[in-house]
């Protein structure tokens, strides 16, 4: 398989159409065409579809995607390795970030090591922890800023979060020290994110509650604001709500639930030389949460 028309394949599918993805990678559009109908020809099946919302995969083309992202990975390890014997810097190094309060560290990283590594493009991908440790295995980031999973994976902590309630300010239990889990279960909830596997989400599952869900919305802060109008209780990352100012009352739950947070990646040797360096640069110089500004919004 030609490991360019395979790159063609999978910019096809992130960037939804042909001629976005001609434009992420220089081509004309009809060049893209051809490219993937050269390598539909060479695997004797339909890889791509068009729908109305746009392109996606065959259920066929489905099973050769992470044959697909592994070919175009070693061939960009393969570029840096030889790169690095003519003495030059170059690679892409692609970063998983679940935490919005993270964004002005990472950029503040980011910075410092492009300025080392100019020749280095530096990505960012947001999501769940979930989703994150999802696109580890099929190597679309390098490594990511998440919850602590179950994974074959290293973990380097950053720092403990608590999960924290928060209930309206006239809320009967208020003035409590603590808001007992349970009541997920018997109070009207609103959920951020619902249908993805959040932090929020995993923990009322693994308490045994049903979650009485009766709001949802894909918006953290439009989730907080209709805590603020009396609507419902929900439950969140102190890291995404503790700076916050609204009408709102954060409690500790009871149980209480910590959850750790740092980066994940996997064995250094089987990274690229890019990725290895920024995350030797970001180990050799760790950051405290708690120095820098808490930020709004977020995926979890």
């Amino acid at each position: 398989m030609d490991t360019e028309k395979a790159k063609v394949i999978l910019t096809v599918l992130k960037e939804g159409s042909f001629s976005a993805a001609a434009k992420t990678l220089g081509y004309t559009t009809s060049g893209i065409s051809r490219s993937v109908a050269s390598l539909e020809e060479e695997a004797g099946i339909r890889l791509l579809v068009r729908g109305k919302n746009g392109v996606y995969a065959t259920k066929e083309a489905e099973l050769l995607l992470p044959v697909m992202r592994t070919l175009v990975y070693q061939e960009n390890l393969y570029r840096e390795q030889i790169s690095q014997l003519h003495g030059l810097e170059i690679g892409t190094v692609t970063i998983g970030i679940s935490y919005a309060a993270y964004f002005k560290i990472v950029a503040q990283k980011i910075r410092r090591f492009v300025e080392k590594y100019p020749g280095i493009r530096v990505r960012t991908m947001q999501g769940t922890s979930t989703e994150l440790l999802h696109a580890l295995d099929q190597r679309e980031v390098d490594f990511a800023v998440m919850t602590y999973r179950e994974s074959d994976y290293h973990f380097h902590e950053l720092c403990q979060d608590p999960m924290v309630a928060c209930i309206p300010a006239n809320h009967p239990a208020a003035d409590d020290e603590v808001f007992p889990l349970s009541f997920y279960g018997k109070e009207p909830v609103i959920a951020a994110f619902p249908d993805r596997e959040t932090d929020h989400r995993r923990a009322i599952e693994q308490a045994g509650i049903p979650y009485n869900v009766q709001y949802t919305t894909t918006d953290i802060f439009a989730a907080y604001c209709m805590v603020e109008a009396g609507l419902g209780i929900a439950l969140f990352n102190h890291l995404e709500v503790g700076s916050w100012r609204g009408n709102v009352k954060i409690l500790p739950t009871d149980p209480p639930i910590n959850l750790r947070i740092g980066i994940t990646y996997p064995d250094p040797e089987e990274m690229t030389i890019a990725a290895r360096k920024f995350l030797e640069d970001w180990m050799r110089e760790p950051t405290d949460i708690d120095s820098h500004q808490r930020w709004r919004y977020s995926m979890r």
